[in-house]
């Protein structure tokens, strides 16, 4: 860039942070969302809690500690590649009061936009989405393990069992996503 030209180029990075209970559907929205900001020619990148857990933390418990330590190690790695100008799209259940709170500060001492996700679905949905599992039981977070939600999300859906649903929300993200980055490149 010479001249004093003004770039229109988007700035890369940040984080899309999908949570929920289990089985409401984040691991599908958040492909969703990859899939239309890729359409959008914006590269992103994928971070699955259940798969993080399995690759890289795979003797971690389910206990409230134990899963939170997972979020941690999550987080870490989602902002150190956000941090790398990688824009990752989070699925996670996550949801503890210091993983959301960290999230905002992380946002705000990178200089880097931060869109917080809360996806909702009914118990009959969840179990339904998770055969032979029973989403009720003590170890999971919602049920024996008391679920802290964020306090005030960006954005709050509900899936309601359609896809049509999921992929309007996956687009409502999108949009969201791309006025941030337009904003925090200085474009308007």
């Amino acid at each position: 860039m010479t001249g004093g030209a003004r770039s229109t180029r988007r700035m890369n990075g940040g984080v899309i942070w999908i949570c929920g209970l289990a089985g409401a559907g984040k691991t599908t929205l958040a492909t969703e969302v990859v899939s239309v900001l890729s359409r959008s020619n914006l590269d992103a990148t994928l971070l699955d809690g259940d798969a993080f857990r399995r690759s890289e933390m795979p003797t971690a418990g389910f206990s409230r500690d134990a899963r939170l330590l997972v979020a941690q190690a999550l987080q870490h790695r989602t902002w150190s590649l956000a941090s790398a100008g990688t824009t990752c799209v989070v699925a996670t259940i996550s949801l503890f009061e210091t993983i959301h709170k960290r999230n905002r500060e992380f946002s705000r001492q990178r200089e880097l936009p931060l869109l917080l996700c809360l996806l909702d679905a009914d118990e009959r949905l969840r179990n339904d989405r998770r055969p032979g599992q029973l989403v009720n039981s003590s170890q999971w977070v919602g049920a024996g393990i008391a679920a802290e939600l964020p306090e005030q999300p960006d954005h709050h859906f509900v899936n309601d069992g359609s896809m049509d649903s999921l992929l309007s929300q996956a687009q409502t993200i999108r949009n969201r996503w791309l006025s941030m980055l337009d904003e925090a490149s200085g474009q308007r």
